[in-house]
Order: C-alpha cells, then sequence, then structure tokens
C-alpha cells in the first residue's frame, strides 16, 4: 500500500504517510509541563506504528492557553519534559513534531491570569467548561512583533528538546486564524484590511521560525474553509497557501472550520461523509511545492489510501481513529482489518476534553491509562 510508503518533510524522512495531528489531551501538569501520562499516551500511537506524532498545541506564551493543563512551551523550564516525550516517542521509531499556538481571543483570564489578546478588541463567546462572552485587547503593532518573537522562541525550544520539526497552528479559529479570517480581524493597519494584511502575522511567524532554526522543517496547519458567512475561503486560502510555500513552508497541514463555523467542520462527526475534506486538500495541493497532509475522518485504509494514490493528498491525519486504536497503522500494514478497533466520530473525546477531563474514548477505556498498563522496557525508558 502507498500508505505505507515513507515520505520527506523537509528533508526529514517518515516511515509511512500515516500521522497523529494535534488534539488537546489535558494530560499536562497544571503548569503545563509534560507528565508521564501524555508520554505514554504518545508513545503507544508510535509504538503502533504511525509515521508522524504531532504533539498538541503547546502554548508560546502565558497569555496564550486556551485550557488547564494545556502543554507550554514557553519558557526553558520546559524543555527538560519536551526533551523525554520527543525521545520515547522517537525510540519507537517514529518522528515527532509539536504544535506552536497562541489561543488569542480563545484563552481566558481565569485560566492565564492575564487579559486575551485578539486582532481586534470584539466580542467573543468562548466555551472551556461553560460557555461566556468576552472581549480581549487589541493586540498593537509591538505586541504582534513580540509575538512573532515568542513563537521563534518556542521553535527554538522544541529543537533544543530533539523534536524532528513543529507545526505552526494556523486554523480553527485560535490567533493566527483570527488575523485570517475577516470575521474577526477588523484592522485597519499592515496586519488588516485585505488578504495579503491578514497573512502578515502568520507569514512573519514562519519567517522568524525559519531564521531561528532553519534546520528545523515547519508545517502550517490551516483551516482551508472557514465555512461561515464571510469568512476565510479556499481560495483564500490558496493565494496564503501560495506565500506560506515562498516563505519556506515545508508541508501544509489541510483542516476546517472555526469556532464561527457550525461545530461539524472543526471536529467532523458520523453525518458527515469520510474523507470529507479532501477535496480542500487537493485544492492546496495545487498549490504549494511541499507535502499535503489532510484530516477528515480518514478512517478507512482503503479511503486514506485511494486519497493518496490520485494525488488527493500526500498524508492522511487520522486523529480521533488513533484515540480509539493506537495500533491502527501496525494492524492495517499486516492485513488484520477486523481487528481494528473503529472510531465511531462520536466525538466523546473531545467533549470530554472541552468539559475539563481529559481526553476520552467511547470504545477505547484505557486512554489516559497507558502509562498505568505499559511495561517501562517497551516505552524505550
Amino acid at each position: 500500500m502507498k500508505l505505507f510508503e515513507p515520505i520527506s518533510i523537509g528533508g526529514i524522512e517518515i516511515r509511512n504517510r500515516i500521522v497523529m495531528p494535534a488534539m488537546t489531551t489535558r494530560f499536562a501538569d497544571g503548569d503545563g509541563s509534560a507528565t508521564e501520562q501524555g508520554i505514554h499516551y504518545y508513545a503507544a500511537r508510535a509504538r503502533g506504528g504511525v509515521g508522524l506524532v504531532i504533539v498538541e498545541m503547546s502554548g508560546v506564551d502565558r497569555g496564550g492557553s486556551h485550557r488547564q493543563r494545556e502543554l507550554a512551551i514557553y519558557d526553558d523550564i520546559y524543555v527538560p519534559g519536551l526533551k523525554k516525550l520527543a525521545d520515547t516517542v522517537k525510540s519507537h521509531g517514529a518522528r515527532i513534531a509539536i504544535q506552536l499556538a497562541h489561543g488569542g481571543a480563545q484563552a481566558l483570564s481565569r485560566v492565564t491570569g492575564l487579559q486575551s489578546v485578539a486582532p481586534t478588541g470584539m466580542p467573543y463567546v468562548v466555551h472551556e467548561q461553560v460557555t461566556e462572552t468576552h472581549v480581549p485587547k487589541e493586540l498593537s503593532i509591538e505586541e504582534i512583533k513580540l509575538l512573532v518573537t515568542r513563537f521563534a522562541d518556542a521553535a527554538d525550544r522544541a529543537r533544543r528538546s530533539g523534536f524532528d520539526m513543529v507545526e505552526i497552528h494556523g486554523a480553527h479559529g485560535y490567533l493566527i486564524y483570527q488575523f485570517l479570517s475577516p470575521l474577526t480581524n477588523k484592522r485597519k493597519d499592515e496586519y488588516g484590511g485585505d488578504l495579503k494584511g491578514r497573512a502578515r502575522f502568520g507569514i512573519e511567524i514562519v519567517r522568524a521560525v525559519k531564521e531561528r532554526a532553519p534546520e528545523l522543517p515547519v508545517i502550517f496547519r490551516i483551516s482551508a474553509n472557514e465555512y461561515a458567512d464571510g469568512g476565510f475561503t479556499i481560495e483564500d486560502s490558496r493565494t496564503v497557501c501560495r506565500w506560506l510555500d515562498e516563505a519556506g513552508v515545508d508541508a501544509v497541514h489541510v483542516s476546517a472550520g472555526s469556532y464561527l463555523s457550525p461545530y461539524v467542520y472543526m471536529v467532523p462527526p458520523m453525518m458527515l461523509s469520510g474523507g470529507c475534506f479532501l477535496h480542500l486538500g487537493q485544492a492546496v495541493k495545487e498549490i504549494v511545492s511541499g507535502p499535503v497532509i489532510t484530516v477528515g475522518r480518514l478512517h478507512d485504509p482503503f479511503l486514506a489510501e485511494t486519497a493518496i494514490v490520485e494525488g488527493k493528498t500526500d498524508m492522511v491525519a487520522l486523529g480521533r481513529q488513533l484515540i480509539a486504536d493506537p495500533e491502527w497503522a501496525q494492524k492495517i500494514q499486516e492485513g488484520r482489518f477486523d481487528e481494528v478497533r473503529r472510531c465511531l466520530s462520536c466525538n466523546y473525546c473531545i467533549e470530554a476534553m472541552r468539559d475539563g477531563v481529559h481526553v476520552e474514548c467511547a470504545t477505547n477505556v484505557d486512554v489516559g491509562g497507558e502509562w498505568l498498563l505499559a511495561d517501562s522496557t517497551n516505552q524505550g525508558e
């Protein structure tokens, strides 16, 4: 199967085309440090045959954390724990990236202790255990420049922690996407207005990361269609992805939706068909020079294989399926299709996490307990 052929991102070879995308787990400590629970959770997926593990949304700035027990990478104190995470995952043959992010208006003062920030100081509705509306501080140009530096600092920490690459989170309605979307960016200066202005922040981050850690491949995750009236479109995405390609992005990770679109587009449930975002991935693939990763109900191995063979995407991201069955990749490669514990796309995992518990699964009771079940020798320790 072509699904199991190796592929390279920025010169780093990956053993197959299967990606575990970034999904918040709440396995971090209260201060954002990596824990044994989180390390074993990711190691189980690497041991199960995944080619590339992308560690969940990790805060580049203390004021940008969206949730309690969210991973952090904004200080050197986090490097030892992150290094243990990276080394453990790599010991099982997988490559590992970490997603660099800032919640922007989705960050909450009761989580960070600081006022949230955004491109525009307008009301935002945020759900973090409870639903509330707040008005963030509008970023000044000086503060925007400082945040660009924060992303570059975080990339350098990722490099020192042993990660193979980084992913910049420009999707789903967090800070970079808040700049991209005309629904949340009403600025009149060089960071707003037309598409070029709205894309400036994300492009400056890519360039800063490339300058600080030139040997580190960069993936950019983007919601290629916001699916909201007046929002960011696939045409916008194709233009921005061409600019990102010129800025040095090594791969693009295609998703969809934001907090302003129907929730089904951020985490597609069973009502959406398998491969529901493949047309978006194909549209981006026509523009960029590096590999494209596409997410969106690609749990069926034959659908995933066909998508790659037909050139609709280069790699497939399976978030919830790999929560349900960490050994999905190994089982498929060995032809043990009937042994796969299938994801229901019921989104119990997401709802548990959003309601303040750690990520859970309706079909896999072992999620979060990998550190209690695993033999330490098999974890590469």
